[in-house]
């Protein structure tokens, strides 16, 4: 049998020796490198001894190393063997030259001073090099033969770095019993609860099984608390310490992906909210922090689009989740131009109901998010409880908003706003809910057009058609090339449907809803606001949206419903557009009207005491004349004669304050003292004579 290059031989050459051949000389010299002396340099053996050797027996083919073949590199790999084919490429291309110890040797002197790299560093990489099978897999890093974690071991040689300061207490080697101890200990000591720690294990440990039951001293030798900890990580269940709720939310492997539910766009969408990290300000007062805002995303789950979107000050509940649902099933167009922002069907292209809705086991549980199965007709799954991680599409986008958005916004919360020191982010507010709604819908634009990291969907028809990982191109495709499943319904039906219901009391004003008046043509062309003037008040069942209170809708009957519009004066008199503004202008009218109501009790208190004080001496004056005189006066048909006189004397009066001639006025005494009581008598006198004449 020839002798081939590559081939493996064991040869006794006086030792058992394993080398593989490198090549064959043309003067009938074998150069070959050992596979048990590792690091060692090719060397050379005459074929006719070679030869014998095999025909002896004394040199077998050892068919257990096989050349280093790598069927699936990691980029790691793949780039460490490139570096170091840049610096042997060359060198052993250069056959038979390059197998001359002379030639290496000069080689590796100068490749050592031009990269500035150590000589046996160069020589170990020629060593893989030949050793491998002379080819570019032989040079990629075996990262698995690296260390021996998990590894069990048969033997007692202290393994690990050597001990550098020196204790009392000297490391035994972990056999099979040790491993057993370390066992028991993560078992019943550490895997329970996640408030056992690996320290707590390892001393109940070495109390149990290394302490000298006589003394009661820690035994001389026995495993330390690194070995421990080194060895236990195999025997942890990380299920059963930190619970199933957790393990499954935060730690389990992850097999499936969401696009597996989901035939195409609309199909099936996803809902969750979060509370955005930024404070707030009042539209009618900019120093005024209303907190921050809850947010709401749908997105549709083969695509990745955000379809639907709502944000309120209210907390997570199924009014704000239905306020969110009619945004998302609403034209977009219709709905950015309520917030000033104007785009074009095709930039925002999903309306329409669809098939199936994932939630989680939140606000959308309730029995009344029954409506958007009875009344719209839309399959509503919830996923199982404290698992956020089964609707990761939508999750991912609260991410991608903080870091997109929130770090350039002020009033943004950042990551050291409870560190002490950190910045007080509340007193930067500055957006109102308005303009957060905006700074959202150019969010969610930018997003439905930028291109992901990965393709959500890499099927076969979506790759032959070449369609980018993009949302609305996926959107667009989608809704051509796969399912139909969207909706349409009128814009009202749904508001409706997704609308939460209360009481309204018909009044003179209008219909009053939450401190609100509307008015509709029924309750014009049938007069119900005068009736209730006159009458009295009634009450009639509505339908609302939180988020637009600028309408809402009289139910008239199961299948038939009346829209109301807001009266002139109650806009006037009300500002604000959704539910929790008003509710927050009324809170703060009662804060001002608490704050001032000492202030307003000592106003009250003062003026009834300044009126006591004047009609105690009104009284006083009266008190001058008899009772027969006072009586006169006040008869019916005196009271005529009584109104000319006082008017005449007031007239005096004035004259006399005007011109301020006289020597009392001048000294500071009042016009009115000029005018005697005598002289005012002398007046009604002459009042009553005409009087008389008459």
């Amino acid at each position: 049998m020839p002798i081939m290059l590559n081939d493996v031989y064991d040869i006794q050459n006086p030792k058992t020796d394993t080398v593989r051949v490198l090549t064959i000389l043309p003067d009938r010299m074998a150069v070959v490198i050992s596979l048990i002396k590792k690091d060692t340099l090719p060397f050379e053996i005459s074929m006719s001894e070679f030869e014998e050797a095999i025909e002896n027996g004394e040199a077998n083919i050892n068919p257990s190393f096989p050349p280093t073949i790598f069927l699936n590199p990691t980029e790691k790999q793949v780039k460490s063997a490139e570096n170091n084919w840049k610096i042997i490429g060359d060198f052993v291309k250069d056959e038979p030259d390059c197998y001359d110890p002379k030639v290496r040797s000069r080689f590796i002197a100068a490749k050592s001073r031009e990269l500035n790299i150590q000589r046996n560093q160069i020589q170990r990489i020629l060593y893989r090099y030949w050793s491998g099978g002379m080819s570019l897999h032989a040079l990629y890093p075996q990262f698995e033969k690296r260390g021996g974690f998990g590894k069990p071991r048969t033997d007692t040689t202290l393994l690990g770095r050597p001990v550098i300061y020196e204790s009392n207490y000297k490391r035994l080697p972990i056999g099979e019993i040790e491993l057993k101890h370390i066992k028991e200990a993560i078992s019943k000591h550490y895997t329970k609860h996640t408030k056992y720690s690996f320290r707590h294990a390892y001393k109940w440990m070495i109390d149990e099984y290394y302490r000298d039951p006589d003394t009661g001293l820690v035994m001389e030798v026995h495993p330390t608390e690194t070995q421990f900890r080194y060895h236990a990580e195999q025997f942890v269940d990380m299920k059963k310490r930190v619970g199933s709720v957790k393990y499954n939310k935060d730690m389990r492997g992850i097999l499936g992906s969401s696009r597996s539910e989901s035939m195409g766009p609309g199909d099936m969408y996803q809902i969750d909210a979060t509370v955005a990290d930024i404070y707030l300000v009042a539209h009618i007062d900019a120093h005024a922090v209303v907190g921050r805002p809850e947010l709401y995303f749908v997105t549709d789950v083969f695509s990745r689009m955000i379809v639907g979107f709502y944000v309120c000050l209210e907390s997570a509940s199924w009014e704000n989740a239905r306020a969110a649902l009619l945004n998302t099933f609403r034209n977009k167009v219709e709905l950015c131009k309520e917030y000033g922002v104007d785009i074009k069907p095709g930039d925002w292209p999903c309306s329409g109901l669809p098939r199936a809705l994932l939630v989680d086991n939140g606000e959308l549980i309730s029995k009344a998010s029954n409506s958007i199965i009875s009344g719209l007709g839309i399959t509503v799954k919830n996923a199982s409880a404290w698992r956020p991680d089964l609707k990761g599409i939508v999750e991912s986008r609260f991410r991608l908003l903080n870091i997109d958005v929130k770090a350039t916004l002020p009033g943004a919360v950042l990551p050291d706003f409870s560190e002490r020191g950190g910045e007080d982010y509340r007193l930067d507010a500055t957006l109102n809910l308005t303009d957060f709604t905006k700074i959202i819908i150019h969010f969610i634009l930018n997003h439905n057009r930028r291109i992901m990291d990965t393709h959500p969907q890499p099927l076969p028809d979506v790759l032959a058609a070449h369609v980018p990982p993009i949302p609305i191109e996926l959107w667009n495709w989608g809704i051509v090339n796969r399912t139909g499943v969207l909706r349409t319904m009128n814009l009202e039906d749904m508001s409706v449907a997704l609308s939460q219901t209360a009481n309204a009391l018909v009044m003179e004003k209008g219909i009053k809803f939450s401190n609100r008046h509307f008015e509709c043509s029924t309750a014009l062309k049938q007069n119900w606001f005068a009736t209730a003037r006159i009458k009295r008040s009634w009450k009639i069942d509505i339908a609302y949206q939180p988020g637009d209170m600028q309408k809402i809708y009289w139910l008239k009957g199961p299948h038939e419903y009346e829209v109301c519009v807001r009266t002139k004066g109650s806009i006037e008199q009300f500002p604000g557009e959704t539910f929790e503004e008003i509710i927050w202008v009324q809170q703060q009218f009662s804060k001002q009207q608490a704050s001032y109501a000492d202030i307003k009790l000592q106003s009250d208190v003062d003026t009834n005491r300044a009126i006591d004080n004047i009609v105690e001496e009104a009284k006083a004056r009266k008190k001058v004349l008899s009772y027969t005189a006072s009586k006169n006066k006040a008869k019916p048909d005196q009271i005529r004669k009584n109104r000319k006189a006082e008017n005449e004397w007031l007239k005096k009066e004035k004259q006399a304050a005007g011109t301020g001639t006289n020597a009392e006025t001048q000294q500071g005494t009042s016009p009115s003292a000029s005018i005697k009581t005598s002289d005012y008598e002398d007046i009604f006198a002459v009042f009553q004579d005409e009087e008389s004449e008459e």
